[in-house]
């Protein structure tokens, strides 16, 4: 157990005793606070109290002492079977906060430094923002994402571009994952003016030390946040003034689908950052096409998507591009690594099915395990099975090319110009 001191000699009450609510609620107890905690169930309550937790029905006594009220997803989403104490303690002001942000300001009491960390998503992150700030014609200056983050060590490359425009005032957010760039990150945070994203999905970036917290925003692709940015059930939310609004169905927008939740959370989170309005940023996110590489669709026949993850060569992006929540077909290079069929299926994100451009035999037989697979190194013929598959997995399903090993220059641009190809002759009638 991890002693959260950030409330310590304070009261902070837990809502709603599940997993994480509970866990926070020790922690918070280890670090010296005033915790009392509620839940609905009974059960739930006896548990607490066995462990030396104080049960305490809020709506008997006074708040005004009250430091934090934790709650969980479902009251954020106003989901919560009783929702009446989160409206009494937005009427009165009192802070709601949930278990991600006191993981995140333990780690940011304690020091120095604090930026951004995205890991791998940072590309896609910095695409989408540029994106919404373009929209409304907003200037976006500086290097290109893909320049940027080639480098091994993106901190020290913009740290370099910030050096050779010293009479200019930085405005930028480092989206990077968190190992190994401390220094770099803590001499960042010094030269930029603008906003500061932390991943609260990302352990190895919470870790970072903090320091200019007040220019942060937190976001998520998988868990609500009291404040920040985040995705929960296909939507994107803006809770960045402590109060979730709802900015878009990520399905009424192809780049949005296909993309990956987390790194649209903080592209939108940096673009906000950066002065754009609720309503702009809003009013953006629909004509967003993806970004190249990292989900952007690349054809469609009907409902059917074609998603361009040629980025997703390694076996962590591979995971993060078919583990959609959705239907998939892999529509995989010709040189798959033996090693991802064990990895896809450890992390349950399994395709319906996989076409292989190339016969790599070893890498077949154990994908084979998984679901049906098919060799067709003809990319037209490859397409065709693509979609036949991808039909027969149901509703919603999308096509993913992701390569999972070397590929072929170009491979995507043929495999898009074969949709566009069986579209025009569906269209024509000539095919189903």
């Amino acid at each position: 157990m991890i002693p959260l001191r950030a409330h310590a000699g304070r009261r902070v009450s837990v809502l709603s005793l599940g997993g994480a609510g509970l866990t926070a609620a020790r922690a918070l107890h280890a670090g010296g606070a005033e915790v009392t905690v509620w839940d609905s169930g009974e059960a739930r309550r006896c548990e607490a109290e066995a462990l030396g937790l104080t049960v305490e029905d809020l709506t008997t006594r006074d708040w005004s002492d009250l430091s934090a009220l934790v709650v969980g997803d479902a009251g954020l989403l106003e989901e919560d079977p009783a929702p009446r104490l989160i409206d009494m303690a937005r009427a009165l002001d009192a802070p709601l906060i949930t278990a991600e942000h006191l993981l995140c300001e333990n780690y940011a009491a304690s020091g120095a430094c604090f930026t951004a960390g995205l890991g791998r998503q940072a590309l896609a992150a910095l695409h989408f923002s540029a994106h919404l700030l373009r929209e409304t014609g907003q200037p976006v200056i500086g290097p290109e994402p893909p320049q940027l983050f080639r480098d091994p060590n993106p901190a020290a490359v913009l740290m370099a571009q910030c050096e050779r425009a010293p009479t200019a005032t930085p405005k930028a957010a480092c989206l990077l994952d968190g190992a190994g760039v401390a220094t770099d990150l803590r001499n960042l945070s010094q030269a930029v003016t603008g906003p500061l994203v932390l991943s609260a999905d990302d352990p190895a970036v919470r870790r970072l030390s903090v320091s200019g917290i007040k220019r942060a925003s937190l976001v998520s692709g998988r868990s609500a946040l009291a404040r920040g940015v985040f995705v929960a059930a296909g939507r994107l939310f803006d809770a960045l003034d402590g109060r979730a609004q709802r900015v878009a169905d990520l399905a009424d927008a192809p780049g949005c689908a296909q993309g990956h939740p987390l790194a649209l959370a903080a592209g939108y989170a940096l673009a906000r950052g950066l002065g754009l309005s609720f309503d702009d940023a809003r009013d953006g996110v629909a004509s967003y096409r993806g970004c190249p590489g990292h989900g952007a669709p690349l054809g469609q026949i009907g409902p059917l998507v074609l998603a361009d993850w040629s980025k997703a060569s390694d076996a962590r992006s591979l995971v993060d591009a078919l583990k959609r929540g959705q239907p998939s077909v892999w529509l995989a290079g010709p040189s798959v690594d033996p090693k991802l069929p064990a990895l896809l299926e450890a992390s349950g994100a399994a395709p319906s099915a996989v076409i292989l451009t190339g016969d790599r035999r070893r890498a077949r037989r154990k994908l084979a395990r998984l679901c049906p697979v098919h060799v067709e190194r003809d990319v037209t013929g490859a397409m065709a099975l693509a979609v036949h598959a991808a039909l027969r997995a149901g509703p919603g399903a999308a096509i993913i090319f992701a390569p999972g090993g070397p590929c072929e220059p170009g491979l995507g641009d043929d495999l898009a110009q074969a949709m566009n190809s069986l579209m025009a002759r569906a269209t024509q009638g000539d095919a189903a």
